[in-house]
């Protein structure tokens, strides 16, 4: 039976990581130990991404999770929009520093160096310690030398491996935002593929594909051409349900799309 469960059995500790952060839930430890929910949780997982291995375990959790009906009948009916964002959120996968995204996003003092002023003055010490040795060439310099060398490229290492699991997380941002761009234009093109018949239809693609970018423009502090697209695929979206108010106009101006 391990084989049906892929590799998802070995990740269950970082799968739970942001259910940990988050809140208990309704449902309490021991209750969810002696209904064996972990096991139902691999058995129902087919989470394309961390991001949701993550929402489906805390789903699991909590019974005031709601997905709004009319966002799941859309997406049965629109088959390609379902495959894009299943392709997207493949993309993203399961990389093991992405599953920390969420701590780094709430706790940002993870980013400082811990007892940063002992590594300062190891620094410090191993240049002065440098210095005299080379001057007296005295064997228990060298050896307090070689010692403090060994001590700052342990340090050294022990850093780097964290800011490489920092900077790997941070890469999923942009696959985030990307893909949620994206699909954003995905639900756009549907609701103009609509027959003009079912405005219904229409309306609910337009909204959440509004509810995305309004999103998106709020979250991705980059600068540069990112928010400007952000912004005029809103105002797309705005004009396809009404005409643009004049503070609209002069922000649609602003970004050249008139």
């Amino acid at each position: 039976m391990k084989e049906f469960y892929y590799d998802a059995k070995d990740r269950m500790n970082l799968v739970r990581r942001m259910h940990e952060k988050m809140s208990t839930g309704k449902v309490d430890d021991i209750t969810w130990n002696d209904l064996e929910m972990d096991q139902l949780f691999l058995e129902i997982n087919h989470g394309e991404c961390f991001l949701g291995e993550q929402y489906l375990y805390h789903m699991l959790h909590c019974s005031d999770v709601n997905i709004p009906e009319d966002l799941i009948e859309e997406f049965e009916e629109e088959s390609k929009l379902k495959t894009s964002i299943k392709d997207r959120l493949k993309k993203i996968g399961k990389m093991t520093e992405s599953y920390y995204l969420y701590e780094l996003l709430k706790d940002s003092d993870m980013l400082l160096i811990d007892n940063g002023w002992l590594i300062n003055l190891l620094q410090i010490t191993l240049v002065i310690l440098g210095i005299m040795a080379i001057v007296t060439q005295n064997p228990f310099l060298i050896v307090a030398l070689v010692g403090n060398g060994l001590i700052n490229l342990t340090i050294y290492l022990f850093v780097k491996r964290k800011y490489e699991i920092f900077i790997n997380t941070m890469m999923s941002f942009k696959e985030i935002y990307d893909m949620a761009n994206h699909d954003a234009l995905w639900m756009i093109k549907a609701a103009d593929a609509v027959s003009a018949k079912d405005n219904e239809r229409r309306d609910v693609l337009l909204k959440y594909a509004h509810i995305v970018c309004q999103w998106l423009i709020e979250k991705d502090d980059r600068e540069g051409l990112h928010n400007i697209t952000y912004k005029i695929n809103s105002l797309q979206i705005i004009k396809r349900q009404r005409a643009l108010n004049p503070t609209e106009i002069v922000s649609a101006y602003s970004a050249g799309t008139l």
